[in-house]
């Protein structure tokens, strides 16, 4: 089974720009507890972007989701979080994203920054498995062992949108159809379908000539 074994944050939300903050996960549980706006919500956010790669709802693609360097009186801030976690084999994997956000004259800009995934091999020796940001998106919930649909609307499923089990049908069978990953079956069943129909019509011809 996959663990979470410890999370570091800089620049995200209220977290500090300049240090770097770490927590660390304890079996079977861990408690997180604090006052309002100490930063329970950004660590359950830092969660579920670093595993799934999905920002948090309500960001402007992001732009709230950073420290906002007008606050420290910033040109820019440099934001990452870090995980360190075992995957369902039990091999210790690394897992890192960066960001920035930058003042401009008019309006801020958000970049992602640096991706970075690694692991060790048989001989103990550290290996970046990739850097780039869409891989990892997929990587890292196939090495947890569970889909990025889970990782986003069960596990560390956001309090904006925990109410989803009660929204409208739409809307809850979209859901559902991304964490049990439905959609593959009902092309694999439309597309079984359509060749019965194509060599159906096919027995029915052979059947024809056959009489003749």
């Amino acid at each position: 089974m996959s663990s979470i074994d410890r999370l570091s944050i800089r620049g995200i939300r209220s977290f500090s720009p300049f240090e770097e903050q770490r927590i660390d996960f304890f079996r079977p549980l861990t408690l997180i507890l604090g006052m309002n706006g100490a930063g329970k919500t950004t660590i359950i956010e830092s969660l579920r972007t670093m595993t799934a790669g999905s920002m948090p709802p309500h960001t402007n693609g992001g732009k709230t989701f950073i420290h906002d360097p007008r606050i420290s009186n910033q040109p820019e801030t440099k934001a990452s979080i870090k995980l360190k976690f075992q995957t369902i084999k039990g091999k210790n994997v690394f897992a890192m994203r960066s960001f920035m956000l930058m003042n401009k004259k008019q309006k801020q800009e958000f970049k992602k920054m640096e991706q970075v995934l690694k692991a060790k091999d048989e001989q103990g020796q550290e290996v970046s498995i990739n850097k780039n940001c869409a891989e990892m998106d997929r990587h890292v919930p196939m090495l947890m062992g569970v889909s990025a649909a889970v990782l986003e609307q069960v596990i560390f499923c956001h309090q904006d949108e925990s109410l989803w089990p009660f929204s409208d049908q739409a809307n809850l069978k979209k859901i559902f159809d991304e964490i049990f990953d439905t959609t593959k079956y009902t092309k694999a069943l439309n597309e079984l379908r359509g060749v019965a129909k194509k060599y159906s019509k096919y027995a029915k011809e052979f059947k024809t000539e056959l009489d003749l």
